[in-house]
């Protein structure tokens, strides 16, 4: 017994010895790991609101934009952006790096340049909120008819995750490997597109969000699971129309004129 309980010991030694976990993974988790440590410590600079909740709706571009903290508020974005979107590109950047070749530091240099792209394009994205709610508050409006505004959102976050433009953007966004050796001008250029694509996919989502809460902790955790595990590639399909499903199922009840249990 004891000698087998050794042997046994040993194989699980080589096999743990034999697990190698490629440079790429372990350096986008160590980012997105990074990004979130910032994000829930207060490291990141962020608007202040007055009167309401950080995680209130609107309420992070009500104080950016009465509180004149629009650049901070850009910065949180880029961050909270970076820190869910990061690890759902995490296996095209595997194939990405897989299909350059090359000596490590270059394909290093290559990964960096089109993840700082890639962020750069979703770090953009900020000023859609920021001028949405100058134009229609936000925290206004969810407070004067959140049925409406939630079962409305909800309904149309089903019916564009159903649709065949969100499949096609999803496909572009993170399975094209193109390159098939490092270099920066290449990457800028994927970081470009995969960050248009992305964003074509997904914006439908990040608009739940605002109307939650920019920092709602809870929705961004959520959220981060749906667009990570919607670009599994054997899967990943099955539960973006899942999500678009429960979604367009969620808007229906929130919209019903009678009371319905646990919502």
């Amino acid at each position: 017994m004891q000698l087998d309980h050794s042997q046994s010991l040993d194989r699980l030694e080589r096999r743990l010895d034999s697990v190698q976990i490629p440079p790429v993974t372990l350096g986008v988790l160590a980012v997105t790991l990074s990004l979130w440590v910032a994000l829930l410590a207060g490291w990141v600079p962020m608007p202040t609101p007055a009167d309401l909740p950080m995680s209130a709706p609107g309420a992070m571009e009500r104080a950016a934009l009465h509180g004149g903290a629009i650049g901070a508020y850009i910065v949180m974005w880029a961050v909270m952006m970076a820190a869910m979107m990061f690890p759902a590109m995490l296996p095209f950047a595997r194939r990405y790096d897989s299909a350059m070749g090359g000596d490590w530091p270059a394909r290093a240099a290559a990964l960096a340049t089109f993840f700082t792209t890639y962020g750069l394009v979703w770090a953009a994205t900020g000023v859609v909120p920021l001028a949405v709610d100058a134009v229609v508050d936000v925290h206004a409006l969810v407070q004067r008819a959140p049925d409406v505004t939630y079962g409305g959102t909800l309904l149309f976050a089903g019916w564009y995750q159903l649709s065949g433009f969100k499949g096609a953007a999803l496909d572009d966004c993170c399975d094209r490997v193109t390159v098939d050796s490092p270099g920066l001008r290449k990457a800028v250029r994927l970081g470009l597109r995969h960050g248009r694509n992305c964003v074509l996919a997904t914006w439908h989502l990040f608009a739940l969000v605002v109307l939650v809460g920019s920092m709602n902790v809870v929705w961004m955790l959520g959220l981060t699971g749906v667009l990570v595990t919607e670009r599994f590639p054997v899967c990943g399909r099955e539960i973006s129309r899942s999500v678009g499903v429960l979604a367009a199922v969620a808007g229906v009840l929130v919209l019903l004129p009678v009371p319905v249990p646990f919502l």
